[in-house]
């Protein structure tokens, strides 16, 4: 269970960018954050990672609070993965994932690194640079990095972002196997709607206030929290 409550936040000397946020998420749920540019999504997800600590409020994860409880449980994943990847290439790069896996706690995972590159169809580009891999080859690596030894939440900041449509097909598989596997994802979008048929819960973000909810039919306030309508509608 990750769990957050009446959490919030400013950076010294400027505005509050999480205010009053609250929710529960049990394991194996994937809840999707909504909201315009500065609604303060990347910030909860520093917060629910223990990057940040909360002026006031709590986040638990399996009844922790302490940033380092969190830290070790959670596996966060920027929006731009080449800020996070620092192996040469994709083998080097799960190494590094198993190792800070091992440091933090959470062992190396069934599988070791083979089991991971065949989990998320790395093994045939292990030896690849990582700079000749597309974009969405590196957002996998990065997920198979970050999974290394079963962390409790997986916190992904614009996963689809800089994504052809080939591409975004391919990390949704990836994502639906992700749930698969029983682990909880919040994940920060401005496509909502991509990610319905994962969604179990939606956080939409706004200055001043949000909205947790789980009934689809809520998309349709999308526009009130800044964030690009729902195409078509939620019915």
């Amino acid at each position: 269970m990750l769990r957050a409550e009446g959490l919030r936040f400013a950076h010294p000397g400027g505005r509050e960018r999480v205010g009053g946020r609250g929710f529960e998420l049990p394991a194996g749920r994937f809840m999707i954050l909504c909201g315009a540019n500065g609604s303060g999504k990347s910030t909860l997800l520093d917060l629910l990672a223990g990057l940040e600590r909360p002026l006031a409020g709590t986040v638990e994860l399996d009844g922790r609070g302490d940033r380092a409880s969190l830290a070790a449980g959670t596996a966060l994943l920027p929006q731009e993965p080449d800020y996070y990847l620092l192996g040469e290439d994709p083998r080097e790069e799960l190494e590094l994932g198993l190792a800070r896996a091992e440091a933090l706690g959470r062992g190396r995972g069934p599988g070791g690194l083979e089991g991971l590159a065949r989990a998320w169809g790395l093994a045939d580009d292990l030896d690849s640079p990582v700079e000749s891999l597309s974009p969405g080859q590196k957002k996998r690596l990065a997920i198979a990095s970050a999974l290394a030894g079963g962390p409790g939440a997986v916190l992904l900041d614009e996963p689809f972002s800089g994504l052809d449509w080939p591409g975004t097909l391919a990390l949704l598989s990836d994502l639906a196997a992700l749930k698969g596997t029983g682990a909880s994802a919040v994940i920060a979008t401005h496509e909502p709607y991509l990610l319905r048929d994962l969604a179990d819960c939606w956080l939409m973000l706004r200055r001043g206030g949000s909205l947790f909810t789980r009934d689809p039919a809520d998309l349709k306030r999308l526009p009130e929290f800044g964030a690009r309508p729902y195409p078509g509608g939620a019915g």
